[in-house]
This record gives C-alpha cells, sequence and structure tokens, in this order.
C-alpha cells in the first residue's frame, strides 16, 4: 500500500492528502520517492518539459531512472508539484534477486533459438 502525504495548497489553504506513487525499476524493485512534508509545494503556472520530470536512483541497483514529478490537482484549480528529497529505501522482501539472468547463447551456437522457417506454401492437390 502507498504512503499517504499531507499537502497544503497555498492558493485556498486545504489539507489534501497525496498517495506517493511507486513505480517499477528494471531490476524488478520498486522506487518510490520520498515527498519532503515540511517543505511546502510549488505552485505550476507553467508547464515545462524538463520539470515534468525528476531523476531518481533504484534503492536496490542504483540505476538511475527519470520518473514523472509528483504533482497534485487541487479542487480550487491550483497544481502542485511536491518537493522530493529522493526514494525510499529498499523492500527486503520486495526486492528483486540479486541473480543476473542467464546469459544468451551466441546466434551460431547449437543451443540457439532458431527462427521459424519461412511459409512454405504446398502446391494444391490435383485428384
Amino acid at each position: 500500500m502507498s504512503e499517504s502525504v499531507p499537502v497544503r495548497c497555498p492558493a485556498c489553504r486545504r489539507e489534501r492528502l497525496y498517495a506517493v506513487p511507486a513505480w517499477p525499476c528494471a531490476c524488478g524493485a520498486t522506487v518510490t520517492p520520498l515527498v519532503d512534508g515540511a517543505a511546502p509545494p510549488a505552485v505550476v503556472v507553467h508547464r515545462a518539459w524538463a520539470e515534468e520530470w525528476i531523476t531518481l536512483p533504484c534503492p536496490h541497483c542504483a540505476r538511475p531512472a527519470q520518473w514523472p514529478h509528483p504533482e497534485l490537482g487541487c479542487p480550487c484549480g491550483t497544481v502542485l508539484r511536491l518537493p522530493v528529497t529522493g526514494t525510499a529505501p529498499a523492500d527486503p522482501g520486495g526486492a528483486a534477486p540479486d541473480t543476473a539472468p542467464a546469459p544468451r547463447p551466441a546466434p551460431d551456437s547449437p543451443g540457439a533459438r532458431r527462427p521459424p522457417h519461412p511459409l512454405v506454401i504446398a502446391p494444391p492437390s490435383t485428384p
């Protein structure tokens, strides 16, 4: 279950709960941003592609990847960009195993999978 963080809108002063998303890393672990509840959210006035994404490392394999910057739309019409301080620590129960996948055989080796042969259409049978 995802964590919920209270966020106060600076425009209407109402407090909302934001459910922090969890994204899957290529290694299979979960990447969850740490939203700083003490820092005030930024009001989004103009959108810029570079500001829409944040780079976070996976807590399991440390691979950096880009994820959408956490935002919350308030019912008053204000869009809030939430401050992120990093990623949540890896969950030992849900982390990916430390084993790497087995290497693929070379294309010319006997164990390599061969692509299927092109479709051969049999000539029509004559009665």
